[in-house]
């Protein structure tokens, strides 16, 4: 019953979405946060917050939390570009519909996320985590012919973290995922979506469930300066059913970083710097590999920055953004950019995406 309702959700969010994907080589994990792409996408040494099931376990031993229920964390992220030449395409009149048309396929991505989440527990190191991953993907080409190369990708599943410490200095972390993937990709002309009355007469539904390991560390140099890894679906997270039907398997992928920590204007100021994927397992150009942040913050409520501004360097672009954390309701927003090609300035887009959060913590 799970695997068919999330066949219906991937294909409702192919609708939604106008999901559609091309073979854009867009760097992209299972989870993403609004907050880490406003200063570049750094996060592996980051301090512990309540994205760190789905970023790096390890901070998770660090906290001082006796108890955490995190009611709601809601993650959106879409295309500017994209959302913005559907937005002239809708208001166009019938004489200029023509070439808004041609326009939108001329290379256009449409892309969008929504991460959602309810009711995370968190008792001391421990924490569970639940969660429904969904995503969109298009990539809109050949304005003579159009064609368009799509992708819906639906992930349910939940976060079971467990963390420790051995001595000051050094902490580990360990995720388990168990999980249901539902995923749709093909390639079809304009001609073949309008005519068809259901997606699956062009590309089938592959469904999958799985169980998914991450693991992290967070070394402590000095009380100001850490260094992190993490190891995200080791070993690569495929699936129990093996019938040549299931989705493709989740890669495997090791970063490191690190983190100084300077006091300033009564807060913080964090630099970051992050090298993801460093096994190039994409194929990219190795500046696409790099990330630089900078997160000046400050605690007012809690024991993460509870209001700050992001500034960063991700895949060559620069982004930045805010966030603010009212003590029940947190609101995070980042504007960044990505690269879709093999390297930076190739074919860059810009995205924007949000964070509404609320828990109460003891």
């Amino acid at each position: 019953m799970m695997t068919k309702n999330l066949s219906n959700w991937c294909l409702s969010l192919l609708v939604f979405f106008g999901s559609f994907y091309g073979e854009a080589k867009e760097i992209a994990n299972l989870f993403e946060s609004p907050r880490s792409f406003g200063r570049g996408k750094t996060y592996v040494a980051a301090y512990d917050t309540n994205e760190a099931s789905r970023l790096n376990p390890a901070s998770i031993a660090e906290t001082d939390i006796t108890f955490q229920l995190r009611f709601l964390d809601f993650d959106l992220f879409y295309a500017e570009k994209g959302i913005g030449k559907l937005s002239t395409l809708q208001s166009a009149t019938t004489n200029s519909f023509l070439s808004e048309a041609k326009g939108l396929f001329k290379g256009t991505n449409l892309n969008a996320r929504g991460q959602f989440s309810l009711f995370s527990l968190r008792i001391g190191s421990f924490e569970f985590s639940p969660f429904f991953v969904a995503k969109g993907f298009a990539d809109l080409r050949n304005p003579s012919l159009p064609d368009i190369e799509y992708s819906a990708d639906a992930t349910l599943g939940a976060n079971l973290v467990y963390a420790f410490s051995i001595g000051k200095n050094l902490s580990i972390g360990v995720t388990l995922r168990p999980l249901s993937r539902s995923y749709i990709a093909g390639r079809a002309g304009v001609s073949e979506l309008l005519d068809t009355e259901n997606l699956e007469d062009l590309a089938t539904v592959k469904n999958g469930t799985g169980l998914g390991l991450d693991v992290g560390v967070i070394y402590a140099l000095a009380n100001n300066f850490r260094l992190g890894a993490t190891v995200q679906n080791v070993g690569d997270t495929e699936y129990f059913q093996d019938y040549g039907s299931e989705p493709p398997a989740i890669k495997q992928t090791i970063n490191l970083g690190a983190l100084l920590r300077v006091d300033l204007l009564g807060g913080h100021l964090d630099f970051l710097m992050d090298g993801q994927g460093i096994l190039n397992r994409n194929g990219v150009n190795l500046l696409r590999l790099l990330h630089l942040g900078v997160e000046q913050g400050w605690s007012l409520f809690t024991r993460d920055h509870d209001f700050g501004v992001l500034f960063g360097v991700n895949e060559g672009y620069f982004g930045g953004g805010f966030f603010a954390d009212a003590y029940f309701v947190r609101l995070d927003f980042s504007a960044y950019g990505v690269e879709l090609g093999q390297y930076p300035g190739q074919r860059p887009d810009r995205r924007m995406a949000f964070t509404l959060s609320s828990a109460v913590t003891f």
